[in-house]
């Protein structure tokens, strides 16, 4: 991201007009390129930054799309472990009643060897 006065110009294809020019930082008060100024022959514009980039994703194909959603995000492989618990229950409930939960856990990949249930019963 910029901080210092940007311009850019991008022509138009049809060759009608000279273009559109966009700002970013045009003066301290929409610094860090927050909000962007397009200007189209006398007319213009200003934009927030998310609303741009909505467009462009909205205009995006799908590989471009999931770039855009997954720049900044970290993928991180786990692994859904499953293992039945069973409760042997002391009061409230019949005496001696068990009760079977199944647990469902997930774990980094490279966790994986090392997390294991300590126990298959717990007394409650």
């Amino acid at each position: 991201m910029f901080n210092s006065p940007q311009k850019l110009l991008l022509p138009d294809e049809s060759h009608r007009t000279s273009g559109i020019t966009l700002q970013v930082n045009w003066n301290n008060a929409v610094s860090g390129s927050r909000f962007i100024k397009m200007k189209l022959g006398n007319k213009e514009v200003v934009v927030r930054r998310d609303q741009l980039e909505a467009i462009l994703f909205m205009i995006g194909d799908e590989e471009s799309q999931r770039n855009f959603v997954m720049r900044g995000a970290t993928l991180k492989k786990t692994k859904k472990v499953a293992t039945k618990l069973f409760l042997t229950a002391t009061n409230h409930i019949k005496k001696g009643d068990t009760i079977v939960v199944n647990y469902y856990k997930e774990v980094p990949q490279s966790d994986e060897e090392v997390w294991r249930p300590k126990s298959k019963t717990l007394v409650i």
